[in-house]
């Protein structure tokens, strides 16, 4: 199938320069033929005689490029040579060329102190397929097996996101990283998918794990620099600053999260999993939909030390609770209610699946489809 993608890479590219970053089935590639066709010059060096003849003589990428006719260039998969932006950023200085540079994983660079162009380049994120991308969406279906372009369209998701772990554990980790023991990662990865929507506990992961605190924090960059989950920071504008201090973690994609947690093909939605998955969920299109229509707006959560907790403070300005169950109750407004204490908040809005919209004390309750519906019609900010 093919799917109208939110992001827009021709309006992107025309501007300026770009790092596309996006984990690796998220259909980066599928968008750059989609959007340019043959119009454009494309290096793909997940291609040997590309990758070989690239990373032993980087300055043939000059070679390979006509200034008066190549005026847009893609270079697929950047990370794998990164001597390359050295030769990206003669191109732009000297001929005023537009690079587009994608890449599934941020660590090698970072490694290697590549050369991120000093803001000759801005950069642009590829998500899972969200709601807005996808005709007749089945949210049972999206929450276990998430929104990679090709789990969704295939008759085998369970095995094909099987695949797409192992080969995230014995490819990228072990390439990208200075993991020693593959084993004590395997089983943190575990241990972080069980914990995720939750606020970090370096301590008890490292003793559930077998590792230090340094090494758990460690493992948290990888996953974060291979682009497989993000962590959020706690809210700390209020005025009593009495938040806690830790982070929480997510991964970016649910079906991927249950993959790892070797979840059944139907989740039960009395479960404690349920409610952390539709949480996930939100974060999710959340993020997406900020990143695609380049808002500078920061994603936080606030927790205070006697458990008062809103899962989303999104730009400082609106409060945004999570809850999975079928009817509102009054305990699940506690949080907005005592964020409102904490500042000036333009909305407060509780997203579940109670079909009845309604405002409670100043709180928009909202079923998630329709929730959904107003985020991507750019009615919530």
């Amino acid at each position: 199938m093919k799917y109208k993608r939110k992001l827009n890479l021709s309006d992107l590219i025309s501007k300026k320069s770009h790092f596309l970053f996006g984990p690796r089935g998220t259909g980066k590639s599928f968008l750059i033929r989609e959007s340019f066709g043959k119009d454009v010059l494309v290096i793909n060096l997940l291609k040997s005689e590309e990758y070989l003849d690239l990373n032993l003589n980087p300055e043939n990428l000059r070679k390979r490029i006509n200034p008066d006719k190549d005026k847009i260039v893609v270079i697929d998969e950047v990370q794998k040579i990164p001597l390359l932006l050295n030769e990206v950023h003669f191109l732009i200085e000297e001929h005023k060329i537009h690079f587009l540079l994608t890449g599934s994983s941020v660590l090698r660079l970072k490694a290697t102190n590549a050369n991120m162009l000093g803001g000759r380049a801005r950069m642009a994120t590829m998500f899972p397929l969200t709601f807005s991308e996808i005709d007749n969406f089945n949210i049972e279906k999206y929450l276990r097996f998430g929104g990679l372009p090709g789990v969704i369209d295939s008759l085998e998701p369970r095995e094909d996101l099987a695949a797409y772990v192992n080969q995230y554990i014995n490819e990228d980790v072990k390439m990208e990283s200075n993991v020693r023991k593959i084993d004590f990662f395997h089983r943190f990865l575990e241990t972080a998918a069980l914990c995720a929507s939750e606020v970090i506990n370096f301590s008890n992961i490292a003793s559930d794990v077998g590792v230090s605190e340094p090494t758990v924090k460690s493992y948290y960059q990888i996953l974060e620099g291979t682009l497989i989950g993000f962590q959020l920071f706690p809210w700390s504008k209020g005025k009593s600053r009495k938040s806690i201090a830790s982070s929480k973690f997510y991964f970016f994609d649910t079906g991927v999260l249950h993959t790892i947690l070797r979840s059944p093909d139907k989740l039960d939605r009395n479960s404690d999993i349920y409610g952390k998955t539709f949480e996930q969920f939100i974060a999710q299109e959340l993020r997406a939909y900020i990143s695609y229509n380049r808002k500078d707006f920061p994603i936080n959560f606030w927790r205070t030390h006697d458990k008062n907790e809103v899962d989303f403070v999104i730009n400082n300005e609106i409060a945004i609770e999570v809850k999975a169950s079928r009817k509102v109750k009054a305990d699940h407004l506690k949080g907005l209610e005592q964020i409102k204490l904490e500042g000036t908040f333009k909305k407060r809005i509780l997203v579940s699946n109670d079909p009845i919209e309604k405002i409670e004390n100043g709180v928009l309750c909202v079923h998630w489809n329709l929730f959904l519906e107003k985020l991507w019609s750019d009615k919530i900010f």
